[in-house]
């Protein structure tokens, strides 16, 4: 994939520029659910209980919250002021202009939910920028009057995103902070461990993976929303046989609305999860799952297959 680099000032203009074009559209108020969600259990995981918790949960198939799993991770003593510390490493960064996401790039299907025109949206990944960019943008409205940083200060219209990224390659400093996974098996055959680094109001759209994942939770909460593989069909994944096949075309109100008209019962119920720090969110593998950042946030997933 093309990596750039975006000079100082050019990023500066680019995101005043965004910043000035206006959405005339009525602002979308989330509404409330209309289907019940089931609430994703939580396990209390000790070392002593580690072997039967994985039983457990490979057996069930189903997503649960691991509580105390992360204890043993020095990671989890990071704020936001020790990441400062890594502010000059050059990281690949999404950037998006008003609700964009990596669908509108191929998607044809225009969202019930979505306010902004489609010309005001735009979507840039591999974006090379230090990270004291991405830190000035998460703490804005605490630190934007003085920051010196174009991405201080500026809209809601705008998000800077470090997602989904090897923490080995983006910040390797990292990687000596973390310790052994709470399930054996994830450890043994561990495939890789990514980074999500953003503001609040950062989300990942429905989407499901071929690997199982612990998603842990570092700075800030995330809300996880999950829908089981036997319902693929009510989310309506991308069409074509070449890109976005693990992907929602739709939004979570679409696929509640639907829920709703098949009852709302059984496996057709999503399940949801505010996930905090220190917690770690058991995804096995074909699951869908939508995040949403509801604080500014940091989180690492684990991945295995």
């Amino acid at each position: 994939m093309l990596r750039k680099v975006i000079p100082r000032q050019q990023l500066a203009t680019w995101l005043e520029n965004s910043c000035r074009q206006q959405s005339t559209a009525v602002p979308f108020a989330a509404a409330a659910s209309t289907v019940a969600h089931r609430e994703v259990p939580k396990i209390a995981w000790t070392q002593d209980k580690a072997h039967e918790i994985q039983e457990q949960l490979l057996e069930a198939e189903e997503p649960a919250v691991l509580t105390g799993a992360l204890t043993r991770w020095p990671l989890l003593k990071w704020t936001w002021k020790d990441l400062r510390k890594l502010g000059d490493v050059v990281v690949p960064m999404e950037i998006s202009w008003h609700g964009s996401d990596y669908r509108d790039l191929f998607r044809t299907h225009t969202s019930m939910t979505d306010p902004e025109p489609p010309q005001l949206k735009k979507y840039e990944t591999d974006v090379e920028l230090p990270l004291f960019y991405l830190l000035d943008h998460i703490t804005q409205k605490e630190e934007g009057k003085n920051s010196a940083s174009p991405a201080a200060g500026r809209g809601k219209a705008v998000k800077m995103y470090l997602a989904q990224k090897d923490i080995k390659d983006v910040l390797p400093q990292l990687q000596q902070e973390l310790a052994p996974l709470p399930l054996q098996e994830a450890q043994t055959r561990l495939y890789r461990q990514s980074v999500w680094l953003g503001p609040q109001g950062t989300v990942t759209p429905l989407h499901r993976d071929p690997y199982s994942n612990l998603f842990a939770q570092i700075l800030g909460a995330k809300r996880i929303q999950l829908v089981h593989p036997s319902q693929t069909g009510m989310v309506q994944p991308f069409a074509s046989p070449l890109v976005l096949r693990n992907t929602s075309e739709i939004d979570m109100e679409e696929v509640d609305a639907r829920c709703a008209e098949d009852g709302g019962g059984g496996d057709v119920r999503p399940w949801e999860v505010t996930l905090r720090p220190g917690e770690m969110l058991y995804i096995p593998k074909s699951w869908w799952h939508h995040i949403h950042a509801v604080e500014p946030s940091f989180s690492v997933s684990c991945w295995w297959p």
